[in-house]
């Protein structure tokens, strides 16, 4: 399996984005409230990720978690729903992989 990325489990987890519209160019996300879940193979919530918006004028955003300790090891799964004036989109999965880690405090 491929993965987007990869991860050590118990490390802060941050990812930056943009929302864009359909011919790629910069999406202004003043008005959108963006959401991000991260769900196991099952489809468990393991953990909702927090949402910042850095630029609102270039889409930019960032996804962030500050422990990653309870998430298990494997493949989990991502994506961010933009919810804007009732109408919700969502984003192309997103599928990372969590090594387990050696020390733990």
């Amino acid at each position: 399996m491929s993965f987007d990325f990869e991860i050590k489990q118990g490390r802060s987890f941050k990812a930056n984005g943009f929302v864009l519209n359909n011919d790629d160019t910069p999406r202004d996300i003043s008005n959108i409230a963006l959401h991000s879940h991260v769900r196991d193979k099952r489809g468990r919530r393991v953990a909702i990720l927090d949402v910042a918006v850095i630029d609102a004028i270039s889409g930019e955003y960032e996804l962030s978690a500050n422990d990653t300790t309870s998430w298990p090891p494997g493949t989990l799964y991502l994506d961010i729903l933009e919810l804007e004036n009732g109408e919700k989109t969502l984003t192309e999965t997103i599928v990372f992989k969590v090594e387990e880690a050696i020390t733990r405090l």
